[in-house]
């Protein structure tokens, strides 16, 4: 009996590696292309950066700052803000009469008319 189980488990241990294996791309390739620009900006906020140079300066949180007091910005996150509350639920509810209006018969289980 013991021999048995340890054959179960070290199959069952090359079968965990194998689906470590089949996952390994996709876990490499959202390292370089999502989480490694993610650290990089994340960065590069609280840095001056001139590249031409190749300076960074610390400048801690004053890009934050700036931002919050730019103009534009907050034009920008006010149309956001409108679009977010006003735009979007008005055209689900278009699409949802639509839908109705367009296929009354049609549901997810069966249709009785």
């Amino acid at each position: 009996m013991p021999a048995i189980r340890r054959l179960v488990l070290r199959l069952h241990a090359r079968h965990v590696w194998h689906a470590y294996l089949f996952v390994a791309p996709i876990i490499i390739l959202f390292g370089a292309f999502r989480v490694a620009p993610s650290v990089q900006t994340l960065l590069y906020s609280v840095y001056r950066v001139e590249l031409l140079r190749g300076r960074f300066t610390f400048i801690g949180l004053d890009n934050f700052r700036e931002l919050l007091v730019d103009r534009a910005f907050q034009q920008a996150a006010w149309n956001t803000l409108v679009y977010v509350i006003v735009i979007v639920p008005v055209s689900l509810t278009g699409a949802q009469i639509s839908r109705t209006v367009s296929m009354p018969c049609v549901n997810v289980c069966t249709c009785t008319a």
